[in-house]
């Protein structure tokens, strides 16, 4: 796993490395400049909220608050259109 720590948004890292660590959780295999589109989409959809997992199970594991979407969202560094990933994970925690 490679991530740029010179990323232009230091505050996406979180989500970033969190999806990353899912990837290899969900035994992704290699780069996805071959898949097709559907198929790259699925996987990285499913490392998506891999991620917003181990990100809510953190907070959990810390005792960190996690009830207001937005926040946690914006610590994470979370992209707005996974949203409702979010709110999902968060109502079924």
């Amino acid at each position: 796993m490679v991530i740029n720590g010179n990323w232009h948004n230091k505050k996406e890292l979180p989500f970033i490395i969190a999806h990353e660590i899912s990837h290899i959780l969900n035994k992704d295999m290699g780069i996805l400049y071959f898949t097709s589109d559907s198929s790259k989409s699925q996987i990285e959809s499913n490392a998506n909220a891999g991620a917003i997992n181990i990100l809510v199970d953190y907070c959990d594991k810390l005792g960190l608050a996690r009830d207001n979407v937005v926040k946690f969202m914006d610590v994470f560094g979370i992209p707005a259109n996974l949203e409702y990933m979010v709110v999902e994970q968060l109502k079924n925690k």
